[in-house]
């Protein structure tokens, strides 16, 4: 088949061999068509959200675009909507842990992508039916082309066909001029939802949560890992009150539990691991502090001030202060036997 430059291109299903090139080109298009290194550093997080569950799982819903023998686009879909669900509840899961160990290791514009995407992302994803399969397309720039497009579509839709399927639902991103709506309407489909993607203003705007300062940042750093310590305390042992309350509560009819009068290492391990944890948050709270607030610099031996018509020369380790009427000249108190160590101050001026 030739695009629309008159390019030959081929339509093939996926490969195993396929999967690093997949997930290379999904971090080159992932950000609005725009590779995904400016916004968030982790490739391999990311690639792993977008394509894993369909080249993992559903290798034969996959379809790709070759370009001179090179990957050049993609369509991964699913036609088992159940199974995508509850991987997607996982996944999900295990990729939010993920991330968090490896937070404070990310520069801040991917804490930022972070955050947006656990704040406002679940928002921007348009309401789609739970039973029916899906589909989502990438192409590298050039190979954005009409004839591509249409090429990858004809592919899938045939093999749902085939495989006895009635419907379909695609998720696109659009622009003003709508072009890729018309293009898809064309196949019969018609708009069920939209979401406002307002992930770049989000991302390009500072908010509360946002540190701009080096004090700020100090305390954002420090806040965070103590409210996920605080959260894990409070679920495991909120989970184990909880578990007791059923596990060992009275039942009719039942003896009198065994008493146990003490445990050594219950109560050697109740002791130390609290212990060590507050040492931990006395480490990071005094490293917080002196990023916060780092100790004074010295204060200068001499500290010239330059008023109008005069200079005030002052000793702030002696605590005196002697007005000059004369000219101040820097070379002259390079002729000194002493050295001494000059802050330089201004005060206003009138004509």
């Amino acid at each position: 088949m030739l695009n629309d430059d008159h390019q030959p291109f081929l339509i093939r299903g996926y490969r195993a061999s396929d999967r690093e090139a997949v997930r290379k080109l999904c971090c080159e298009t992932g950000f609005l068509g725009e590779p995904i290194d400016p916004v968030y550093q982790d490739r391999e997080l990311f690639a792993d959200f977008l394509t894993t569950y369909y080249t993992d799982h559903e290798p034969e819903s996959c379809f790709l675009l070759e370009v001179n023998g090179e990957i050049s686009g993609y369509l991964l879909g699913s036609r088992k909507p159940l199974q995508n669900q509850l991987y997607a509840l996982y996944q999900n899961v295990w990729l939010f842990f993920r991330a968090l160990t490896r937070y404070f290791r990310y520069n801040q514009r991917s804490r930022r992508f972070i955050r947006w995407i656990l704040a406002y992302g679940w928002r921007e994803v348009p309401a789609q039916p739970r039973h029916v399969p899906h589909f989502h397309i990438n192409l590298l720039p050039e190979a954005r082309k009409v004839s591509t497009t249409r090429a990858l579509m004809s592919a899938y839709l045939s093999y749902l066909y085939r495989s006895g399927e009635k419907r379909v639902c695609g998720q696109i991103v659009t622009f003003e001029s709508r072009r890729g709506e018309k293009m898809f309407e064309r196949y019969g489909f018609k708009v069920l939802n939209r979401a406002e993607i307002c992930k770049v203003r989000t991302m390009q705007t500072s908010n509360a949560l946002d540190p701009q300062s080096p004090q700020a940042r100090a305390i954002y750093d420090l806040a965070i890992p103590s409210t996920i310590i605080f959260a894990l305390i409070f679920v495991i042992v909120t989970g184990a009150i909880i578990y007791a309350i059923f596990r060992f509560r009275g039942r009719a009819g039942e003896p009198d539990p065994k008493q146990i009068p003490g445990n050594r290492k219950v109560e050697i391990a109740w002791t130390i691991i609290p212990f060590l944890i507050v040492i931990l948050l006395l480490v990071m709270t005094l490293s917080a502090m002196n990023r916060a607030d780092p100790p004074p610099a010295p204060s200068p031996d001499l500290v010239v001030t330059g008023h109008q018509f005069w200079w005030q020369v002052d000793y702030p380790a002696q605590e005196l202060s002697r007005p000059t009427k004369s000219t101040f000249r820097p070379a002259s108190l390079c002729q000194c036997d002493w050295s001494q160590r000059m802050s330089y101050t201004s005060s206003g001026c009138r004509s």
